[in-house]
């Protein structure tokens, strides 16, 4: 069988160029969706990790006030990991507490933190220690976390009553 020209014209279908352009098309289109989710990838794990650190700081802050002893959140010298530690009565000396609550947290990859202060005064150096000292007082101001992004949440502790506010 052969077809001739006048044939060809009257069969339905897409040319191999109209085939490629829309090929093309869902490409970028997959291609700018992908970009578009992986940022909101990036700002959700930074909220995560503001709420993970804050629920740490909460825990210290209120098992200080209720125990009365002194509980301390504890950060690698790098500020990647952290930890909540509680003073022993017998012998004042700091250890991890039990539980969830107790194990060596990480920030997630990507968020470091940026500064910690009080007031509008930022910190010279970030300290390795936020103690609260079963008395009510204790560390009370700021951590800023950043992502690779350079979007910024700030976690707030009152100086009055040492709640524990996320700022996003």
């Amino acid at each position: 069988m052969t077809f001739s020209r006048s044939d060809a014209e009257l069969l339905p279908g897409f040319t191999l160029v109209e085939i490629l352009l829309v090929v093309v098309l869902m490409s970028v289109m997959a291609g700018a969706v992908v970009v578009s989710l992986r940022g909101r990838q990036d700002a959700h794990v930074l909220e995560v990790t503001a709420n993970d650190l804050a629920a740490a700081i909460r825990f210290a802050a209120t098992e200080a006030r209720l125990r009365g002893t002194a509980q301390r959140i504890v950060f690698s010298a790098d500020h990647g990991q952290y930890s909540v530690e509680r003073e022993r009565p017998d012998d004042q000396e700091f250890t991890r507490v039990g539980g969830l609550a107790g194990t060596r947290h990480r920030l997630a990859a990507g968020v470091r933190i940026r500064a910690m202060g009080h007031g509008r005064q930022a910190m010279a150096s970030l300290p390795v220690v936020l103690e609260f000292d079963g008395h009510g007082g204790g560390f009370a101001g700021w951590i800023e976390l950043v992502n690779r992004l350079g979007e910024t949440i700030r976690i707030e502790v009152t100086a009055e009553t040492q709640q524990v506010y996320v700022d996003q």
